[in-house]
């Protein structure tokens, strides 16, 4: 049970860090795109952007 835990926890960790790189250094690449549903165009608009 322990290791299925293991497998688990950095199976999620994994997943945290892709989307934690696509939202933060990858915020206009066509894979960060398709991920979230949005076109490239989108991406870079001012109305999404925080700063």
């Amino acid at each position: 049970m322990s290791l299925i835990i293991t497998i688990i926890s950095l199976l999620v960790a994994v997943e945290f860090l892709y989307i934690m790189y696509l939202e933060t250094f990858a915020t206009t690449s066509p894979k960060t795109a398709d991920t979230f549903n949005m076109s490239e165009t989108d991406l870079q608009s001012k109305k999404y952007k925080l700063c």
